[in-house]
């Protein structure tokens, strides 16, 4: 009797699963056919090895966004000092000349703080040579350091519903079957 029971509670649960995942699939689809070009959006993943993120989670922002509004977080893939640029991912980042270094762990206090493999969070405007031009950085707390994922707020640059897929920041997001979608009225 209880070997019934166990195996009833388990095909349960994964029917329960399967439907979680399909009603999930239909709200990525639905947002995927109404996103447009342009749309403010906070995402969250992975970043693979091919540049692409896997997608855990998008918010739609909504009200008053300005253009310099734009905000990455994620690891300093490598760094050119002569230059004063750095890559986040694959995207370059430029240091503004009247950068602000808010470092509420006082980790970074000068340019020559910064280096591969630091966590920062930074501000700016995405500029449209594809270049992040930063004007202010900090590093994130303990635990953010110690996951592998970026937390990006930028414009829609192209949507395709048929692969899954957004493009901000001149980077890949892909939508899973598990990715959260919220949204997020700013004033």
């Amino acid at each position: 009797m209880k070997k019934f029971s166990i195996s009833l509670i388990l095909m349960s649960l994964v029917i329960l699963a399967s439907s979680v995942s399909a009603q999930n699939t239909s709200r990525i689809q639905k947002l995927l056919s109404k996103l447009k070009v342009g749309e403010w959006v906070k995402v969250e993943g992975i970043p693979q090895k091919n540049f692409t993120v896997l997608l855990r989670e998008i918010e739609m922002i909504y009200g008053e966004v300005e253009d310099d509004d734009w905000e990455i977080s994620g690891r300093i893939s490598s760094l050119n000092p002569e230059k004063k640029l750095m890559y986040v991912l694959n995207l370059p980042v430029k240091i503004d000349e009247n950068m602000e270094y808010d470092d509420d762990y006082e980790v970074i206090k000068s340019f020559s703080d910064i280096k591969p493999g630091l966590f920062v969070e930074l501000e700016g405007i995405y500029l449209k040579d594809g270049i992040f031009l930063a004007t202010e950085i900090g590093t994130a707390d303990e635990k953010a350091q110690r996951l592998n994922k970026i937390e990006w707020t930028g414009k829609v640059q192209a949507v395709d519903p048929t692969a899954r897929t957004i493009t901000i920041l001149g980077h890949t997001f892909v939508f899973t079957n598990t990715t959260k979608i919220k949204s997020l009225i700013q004033d």
